[in-house]
């Protein structure tokens, strides 16, 4: 499983400019019914004013999945600011129905760290817990809500809201909309890496899927994604989220399926509005 990013022109302080990063992971068969081991590697970099950023992490597991039930433990290795640490992680996911599931997570050094911070040697541990309400392929929301606490004393709390509502689906063709809301608090000011005291977020997509291809098992298909919204960061005033992407998509005999989207965003960042366009790839190796 490979997910990675490529930023083609951004000026915004969270990723930086020329900025890349990738995660993949590999996950071993399964070893009496429900045990399997995984191992990977994830990697991020991006240009700040201060300088270059570079993270590098190495990591190995083992994935627990009885029914209803699926639970990962992980060690990992993490070098960053000329620095080895190590690192862990647990996750579980648990369906409680057909239609609610619950999910928690906790990591040392955690992987949702700004790079920005880790460049300049300071790192976050993090909790984060969810719930996950779906009714049909038509319509689902998620609830999470995560807490950082980062090697300088900074204490991040996050809340997201997301969802999908199906507005329109013929066999080829589906249309979505998937409003989202996130919040987020910080106890710590004038950090180097982006802290907004207080923040948030209301978003809302038309999602589009479009089927251009289908032969047995191989599908082709395009995506369409336009949204807009607001954002409103404490002693700021609000400004305008655009956002747009394109994507094309490739799944072939429950083998391969694969994914490359082009991404553009404009939003406020302490006041400014600034902008992101980058290029996303997503793809899954079964064998």
């Amino acid at each position: 499983r490979l997910k990675a990013g490529k930023g083609l022109h951004t000026d915004n302080p969270v990723s930086g400019s020329h900025d890349m990063n990738w995660d993949a992971t590999l996950y071993g068969p399964p070893v009496a019914d429900s045990w399997r081991l995984f191992a990977g590697t994830r990697y991020a970099q991006g240009n700040f004013d201060e300088g270059k950023g570079i993270s590098r992490h190495l990591l190995g597991g083992v994935e627990w999945r009885p029914r209803d039930l699926t639970l990962e433990a992980e060690l990992s290795g993490n070098h960053y600011h000329g620095k080895n640490r190590p690192g862990a992680r647990l996750s579980t996911t648990y369906s409680l129905s057909d239609n609610w599931q619950v999910s928690g997570n906790l990591e040392r050094l955690s992987r949702a760290t700004p790079l920005r911070a880790l460049r300049n040697g300071i790192s976050a541990n993090r909790g984060e817990g969810g719930v996950r309400w779906y009714q049909n392929e038509r319509r689902e929301y998620q609830f999470n809500a995560a807490i950082s606490r980062f090697s300088d004393h900074n204490r991040r709390q996050e809340y997201t809201l997301s969802g999908k509502e199906r507005l329109w689906q013929t066999p080829t063709l589906t249309l979505d909309l998937e409003p989202g809301i996130a919040a987020s608090k910080n106890s710590l000011r004038n950090t180097l890496y982006y802290n907004p005291a207080r923040d948030l977020s209301v978003t809302a997509a038309l999602s589009v899927d479009h089927e251009m291809y289908r032969h047995y098992d191989t599908l082709w298909s395009q995506q369409f994604v336009a949204g807009g919204g607001s954002y409103w960061q404490k002693n700021q005033s609000p400004g305008a989220v655009t956002l747009l992407g394109y994507g094309q998509r490739i799944q072939w005999n429950n083998v391969v399926d694969t994914g490359v989207m082009l991404n553009w965003d404009k939003r406020p960042y302490d006041g400014k509005r600034e902008s992101n366009l980058s290029v996303t790839l997503d793809a899954t190796l079964r064998f």
